[in-house]
């Protein structure tokens, strides 16, 4: 009896019926009327619910779930509708989400006709990292002839789905550099600053090939011109490293700090695999979290989606002088590196401009720090008419021109930076590996 739910047209009728008993004290003939009409609702909500429970077995429902979520990606969940019966049935549908999604609302309210099926479809889009347990789907029945009464009815279809960092934009950003290389048909010059710098082999001398690269000991043995032959940079070691302390917690469009900079480590991480670079991770806070070496194997993109779907935010200060002691020790090689932070001011800069210096100087730095748009867009709508409204600009309007500060002090300290809005990380993060790629400067 649990199951049984009345709807909104049983009492849509009783109230007609309290009003025939209250108006028979005048037209006594009203009296009878209402009694009738009071069976016959009984009668009809007993037959009701006797043809619900014939229904119930007749009805089957189903979801389909990737295997796998992106983090702030929409995914569409499908969910096939099944009526084996002979009747046209209602099916009100609600799925119980996982919690994350906050989701309460109905899937939908659909009519099936007799011997028919149906998919209906939900959009979802995750927010956060972790293990997302969807649980039952419930289904409300009912007839349309009568619409009295509806019978609920459970569908087991218990499944646990990883969310991990954003797959999707990885492919996305993946293609999106392939076109931008392959924009001409057929053979193009490329022009690269500085000279290839890793010997491939000696052969004989070309017209046209650089006077310096002559070998003039092989020329010597061999009575003929022989020149060394260099080929491109290959297995540089690009290191994504990944602030998580406190200040990496903002949230921007239901992301926060920490989510953007780890689904762009993901998309950098496997354009750094397709180049022929060796791919390397790293995350501190207050201590080293997370170091795995630098490397170009074949798992070496699933290894590192692995160490990025379990990075939390642990709200402490983050701890540069022990990042740089550590790749001291541990990166020997001169590798580039993009260190993903977000200083909300010039002090603190400045306290940790000495080790950010440090690692410059070993390695190829590009020190990313977002841009808080929120504090933009407030400060362009704010209506400065009452004295609270003046201070409050005041102070936004003093902590957004404080970045350009905090820019100006690391390109005078020969620091590469980038300073973007969390939804362009991606594309300024490609652009300045590529950059520095053709530069020739690792």
């Amino acid at each position: 009896m649990k199951r049984i739910y009345i709807k909104d047209r049983f009492y849509y009728i009783i109230a007609i019926v309290g009003i025939l008993f209250a108006m028979s004290t005048l037209f006594s003939f009203l009296y009878y009327m209402a009694v009738g009409t009071l069976i016959i609702l009984l009668g009809l909500c007993v037959y009701e619910v006797v043809k619900l429970y014939q229904l119930l077995p007749k009805i089957h429902i189903s979801r389909a779930l990737h295997p796998k979520l992106s983090l702030g990606d929409d995914y569409q969940i499908k969910y096939f509708l099944e009526n084996k019966s002979s009747q046209v049935v209602k099916i009100t549908l609600f799925d119980e989400f996982p919690e994350q999604l906050q989701q309460r609302q109905a899937i939908g309210s659909y009519y099936l006709g007799e011997q028919s099926d149906l998919e209906a479809q939900h959009q979802i889009c995750p927010k956060l990292r972790g293990q997302f347990e969807f649980k039952n789907m419930i289904a409300y029945i009912s007839r349309p002839t009568t619409q009295l009464m509806e019978i609920r009815k459970d569908f087991i279809a218990n499944e646990t789905i990883k969310v991990v960092p954003s797959i999707l934009q990885m492919k996305k950003y993946s293609l999106y550099t392939l076109k931008r290389a392959s924009h001409l048909v057929g053979l193009k010059k490329i022009r690269t600053i500085g000279e290839n710098d890793e010997f491939e082999l000696i052969r004989n001398y070309q017209q046209g090939d650089n006077m310096k690269s002559i070998n003039w000991k092989a020329t010597s043995r061999t009575n003929t011109l022989m020149v060394n032959q260099f080929q491109d940079t290959r297995s540089q070691e690009v290191i994504s490293i990944i602030d998580k302390g406190r200040t990496m917690e903002m949230p921007f469009n239901g992301l926060s700090l920490l989510d953007y900079a780890i689904n762009s480590a993901l998309v950098i991480s496997n354009m750094v695999l397709q180049k022929s670079d060796k791919a390397g991770l790293i995350t501190f806070s207050k201590n080293i979290d997370t170091f795995f070496k630098s490397d170009s194997k074949t798992n070496q993109l699933q290894l590192i989606m692995e160490y990025l779907y379990a990075q939390k935010t642990n709200f402490s200060e983050h701890n540069f002088e022990l990042l740089n002691n550590t790749l001291h020790r541990k990166v020997s090689r001169r590798s580039i590196i993009f260190l993903y932070t977000n200083f909300e001011n010039l002090v603190e800069v400045e306290r940790n401009i000495r080790f950010i210096e440090m690692i410059n100087k070993n390695h190829v730095l590009v020190l990313i720090n977002f841009i808080n748009t929120e504090l933009e867009q407030s400060i362009e709508e704010q209506n400065t008419y009452q004295l609270e409204q003046v201070y409050t600009t005041a102070i936004a309007q003093k902590i957004y021109y404080e970045r350009y500060a905090i820019e100006i002090l690391l390109k005078k300290r020969g620091i590469q930076c980038i300073f973007t809005k969390p939804e362009n990380l991606n594309i300024n993060v490609i652009n300045k590996y590529l950059e520095i790629k053709a530069k020739r400067t690792g």
